[in-house]
């Protein structure tokens, strides 16, 4: 019998540590996640903006601890639950070759019959918003630019330089809407591009 309890606590301890060494790797050096989702989730994607803060590392914490802890209780269930043959000594053996050979053909047949074309259509749809939404920043961006160029020789003109110095902000707010815009919309047409 194995002491359920204790099993979990280990567990979610152990993946507490995996998690916190996950989320300092990803944070110091971005450019692992990429990698992480193409070789251990076999996926290629732009996946926007990393967002690390405070609030994903404890969201994902928990997630995570829930996660081991009832994968963990479940194995413990079965494994008190299953009556061992004495008189086989390979049982161990026999028995995870056995759910490897299970798992393989039930994640073949998921990954075949999730298959069809249609399966990336909501990424296409979001990558076509994202192209869109691009375009209308790019749009308020310009509009920022002229209202705040507009100020600013407004307030040259009138020797005003509180005026002056908001114009330039609206002018760099509006360059940064405009650099925003066209990666949101680069970031758009290579997610369709990808999903073609």
């Amino acid at each position: 019998m194995i002491d359920t309890k204790y099993v979990v606590k280990v567990a979610c301890i152990w993946v507490t540590i995996l998690y916190v060494i996950c989320f300092v790797g990803i944070a110091l050096f971005s450019p692992l996640r990429p990698l992480f989702m193409e070789y251990a989730l076999h996926t290629r994607m732009d996946l926007g903006v990393n967002n690390i803060s405070f609030v994903t590392f404890i969201a994902g914490l928990f997630f995570w601890n829930i996660i081991t802890a009832l994968g963990v209780a479940l194995y413990c269930y079965l494994y008190n639950s299953i009556k061992r043959h004495k008189d086989t000594k390979n049982d161990p053996f026999i028995t995870t070759l056995a759910v490897l050979i299970i798992g393989i053909m039930i994640g073949y047949l998921v990954a075949f019959v999730g298959g069809s074309d249609g399966r990336y259509e909501g990424v296409r749809t979001s990558g076509s918003f994202m192209k869109e939404r691009g375009s209308s920043m790019m749009q308020m961006g310009k509009k920022m630019m002229d209202g705040g160029m507009m100020m600013r020789q407004k307030g040259q003109a009138h020797s005003d330089d509180e005026m002056m110095q908001k114009g330039r902000e609206w002018e760099e707010d509006g360059v940064r809407a405009d650099e925003e815009a066209r990666d949101m919309m680069k970031r758009g047409e290579n997610l369709m591009q990808l999903m073609k």
